[in-house]
């Protein structure tokens, strides 16, 4: 049956006040990260950009940076919950403008996190580790995964030499 522009009109009207309208946004991932960072005012919620690839919030950096910076002793003095070891591992170092600050909160405690996380890395890389024999196994002769293997073991050596 043939629509007037006029119904089709009103359909889109009452279908853009339904609930599934509320999962749709034009704004970009970069948009959107950068906005959770400016609209909050809590400080456990803007943290939370370092959750987030850098590059979705490059354009704000310098606003988050002297934020970061001008917040940092604050938190250590306070230590409030959410300011933890895995929270204090997510800030990038060059993102800290004072070396004792960086000092600080490069604790053991983080230092832990931090080599876990890279332990992993090398976990991933280690092409060796789990496979078996069978028909899924890579093929040595294979040339990029001599590479592989080889970055594994780079991967591996420099995280001695720390």
């Amino acid at each position: 049956c043939p629509q007037t522009p006029s119904a089709s009109r009103a359909r889109l009207r009452r279908s853009s006040s339904s609930p599934s309208s509320t999962f749709f946004s034009l704004k970009t991932g970069n948009q959107y990260t950068q906005e959770l960072f400016l609209k909050h005012t809590e400080d456990g919620l803007k943290f939370n950009i370092f959750g987030f690839n850098r590059n979705k919030w490059e354009a704000i950096e310098p606003q988050v940076k002297e934020w970061l910076n001008e917040k940092l002793p604050v938190w250590l003095e306070q230590q409030p919950d959410w300011f933890n070891a895995v929270a204090k591992a997510t800030i990038p170092d060059d993102m800290v403008t004072s070396p004792a600050l960086l000092n600080e909160i490069r604790g053991e405690d983080v230092l832990a996190v931090l080599s876990s996380r890279r332990d992993s890395i090398v976990t991933l890389l280690d092409l060796d580790s789990g496979r078996d024999s069978g028909s899924n196994a890579p093929d040595p002769s294979d040339p990029i995964m001599r590479r592989r293997k080889s970055l594994a073991q780079e991967a591996r050596e420099a995280l001695r030499d720390e």
